[in-house]
């Protein structure tokens, strides 16, 4: 693409995972698994934890909270790493507008952000476009600097989502 026509991490192409979080298996930390992913030339993290609601956990306080999210930011900075951060599935779902708000005035001045993670796979968790375009219009009225994405997993649908987010990931489920 043209110089500044597209999106970009510290001047190069974004790649990243969908879950960036220490895994049980392994016993990392936080900081060893950002660690090993910029080591990779990763330069993006997202961490599922932050879509979660409180009926499926009971710690959602914790893992769920701005503070949290905040040090994710952070550590995540410091290797390099630009972290898209998320919002409470059912917050979104349920047009909990104050809620966005509430997390996008909290962390959008964050030095290291990338961007916000509106929703994954809308159409499975039952959000419709004009559901999501209420959710991205109040992101982008307090955060124009950081970009929105989500994700399909029906391309075909592309269209229908399209003004809800300013990039769509795409997943091709193999089975």
């Amino acid at each position: 693409p043209a110089p500044r026509s597209g999106v970009a991490v510290t001047g190069a192409f974004p790649m990243g995972f969908y879950i960036t979080r220490p895994c049980g298996g392994r016993g990392l930390s936080l900081a060893e698994v950002l660690r090993e992913h910029a080591a990779a030339r990763i330069n993006v993290a997202h961490n599922s934890d932050f879509e979660d609601w409180p009926e499926h956990t009971t710690r959602y306080q914790e893992i769920n909270s701005n503070a949290t999210a905040s040090a994710y930011i952070d550590e995540a900075s410091r290797c390099g790493i630009g972290p898209l951060i998320g919002f409470d599935r059912m917050m979104v779902l349920k047009g909990n507008l104050a809620g966005i708000r509430e997390r996008v005035a909290a962390l959008k001045d964050r030095p290291g952000l990338f961007g916000w993670y509106l929703m994954d796979e809308p159409t499975l968790q039952g959000a419709t476009p004009e559901t999501m375009l209420r959710a991205y219009r109040t992101v982008k009225e307090l955060d124009r600097s950081h970009p929105v994405v989500m994700t399909l997993c029906d391309p075909g649908r592309i269209h229908e989502y399209a003004n809800c987010t300013d990039v769509i990931l795409v997943d091709r489920y193999p089975v």
